[in-house]
């Protein structure tokens, strides 16, 4: 899977995320309410930067160049490429469990 295929399953999965935890009230919620359950077992099973960086890339979606703070572009690259394949293969295995 490239760099761009994990990023645009994940801005879609939390697309939904976003949508189904600012609508918990609502009947569609109840039927989509495993996909909140699976996402959020994932973000606690991530470490520090691949949170930080998941959260502000595709929950909150911070400022452009937000990472400047913590790290180079190199380095952010690198960790957000890790921090998207944790973040897919964490989904997977909960998912198999």
């Amino acid at each position: 899977m490239t760099f761009k295929e994990k990023e645009r399953l994940i801005v879609y999965l939390m697309t939904k995320y976003t949508f189904l935890k600012a609508n918990y009230n609502t009947e569609f919620y109840c039927l989509e309410s495993d996909l909140v359950l699976l996402i959020n077992y994932a973000l606690r099973h991530l470490d520090e930067d691949s949170l930080r960086i998941i959260n502000n890339d595709f929950i909150e979606i911070k400022k452009k160049y937000w990472w400047n703070e913590y790290y180079s572009r190199t380095t952010y690259y690198r960790l957000k490429n890790k921090a998207m394949m944790l973040f897919i293969n964490c989904l997977h295995n909960r998912k198999m469990v």
